[in-house]
């Protein structure tokens, strides 16, 4: 299995570089949706912006669980 740490100040825009370097994608023919779930159960939120990206950041601190984003 394969991850990324991101530090808790990254912005929206630098958390989508960061995961296109990683992904080799060049986001000028690509874009990203980002996609993560509280529970198994859960609806997929949806990673908009940078205050989406925080909300995420938190919830993933505050857990026992695991949270996984999805790209698409």
């Amino acid at each position: 299995m394969e991850g990324l740490v991101i530090t808790t100040n990254i912005d929206f825009n630098g958390f989508t570089r960061l995961i296109s370097s990683h992904l080799n994608v060049d986001t000028s023919l690509n874009s990203f949706d980002f996609h993560y779930k509280i529970e198994d159960n859960s609806m997929p939120m949806l990673i908009r912006n940078t205050m989406g990206l925080r909300v995420y950041i938190k919830l993933k601190k505050g857990s026992e669980t695991s949270k996984t984003i999805h790209c698409a």
